[in-house]
């Protein structure tokens, strides 16, 4: 797979590419801050350095999403180091079911409320986003 700079990068590449080139990109560094607050939620002293993103994922998220109520479009996907850097509530999902990696949600309320799931890569060292949706703000009151 190969590494691109920028998340704008991974995201052209997945949306562009007829023979579904497989990239990546470390999009944002995990601070110290993120990191205690990680551990807590899993329960587990571990070692992360970075958000990470690929094309594949991107490409299975537009594609599961898209035709939701409240669909995911290409343009979205920008928005996810947002999400991950400054989330609203994080938490922990628990395993996913074809590796037993452990699993945390990211959510953030902005025009919509985005969700981003990132699996634990512990030998990397890296949150990896797994699946990215949203849903539309349930108004109050039915009005």
């Amino acid at each position: 797979m190969k590494k691109k700079s920028t998340i704008l990068e991974v995201i052209i590449t997945a949306a562009t590419s007829n023979d579904n080139a497989h990239v990546y990109c470390d999009f944002l560094s995990i601070n110290e801050r993120k990191l205690i607050a990680i551990q807590k939620i899993i329960g587990e002293k571990i070692d992360l350095k970075y958000h990470t993103i690929t094309s594949d994922e991107i490409r299975h998220s537009y594609n599961k999403h898209s035709k939701d109520e409240c669909a995911v479009e290409w343009s979205d996907f920008a928005l996810i180091p947002v999400i991950v850097s400054n989330p609203d509530n994080i938490k922990y999902l628990g395993t996913a079911k074809q590796n037993a990696n452990k699993l945390i949600l990211f959510e953030k309320q902005i025009d919509n409320i985005y969700y981003v799931v990132e699996e634990v890569r512990k030998g990397r060292e890296k949150l990896v986003v797994k699946t990215f949706y949203k849903n539309k703000i349930k108004k109050k009151g039915g009005m």
